[in-house]
């Protein structure tokens, strides 16, 4: 796999803080967003994943995709994103 580019990373990391914050609490979302924008994407998508993992949240097969992709470019961990319950479907993302 390729490594992403630092816009293609951020841009990706935007879309799935974007398509979660529905799962987060306002905390949660206020901080991923303030370490995105401070240069620090990797330690926005450890707590993410982890906020993720802790709220049980389901994330969507696309997601999980994404954040595969993400967390590989930047040579992180795999039990970050492989811990994360997959929701069935797309539609049952977070529920």
């Amino acid at each position: 796999m390729t490594r992403l580019t630092w816009d293609d990373l951020i841009g990706k990391l935007h879309a799935a803080l974007l398509e979660s914050e529905h799962s987060l609490t306002p905390d949660d979302v206020e901080n991923i967003w303030e370490l995105i924008d401070v240069g620090e994407p990797g330690v926005a998508f450890e707590l993410l994943c982890s906020q993720l993992y802790e709220y049980d949240a389901a994330v969507s097969p696309r997601m999980l995709d994404s954040l595969r992709e993400m967390g590989t470019s930047m040579q992180l961990k795999p039990r970050q994103w492989e811990i994360l319950r997959v929701a069935d479907h797309d539609a049952d993302a977070g529920q």
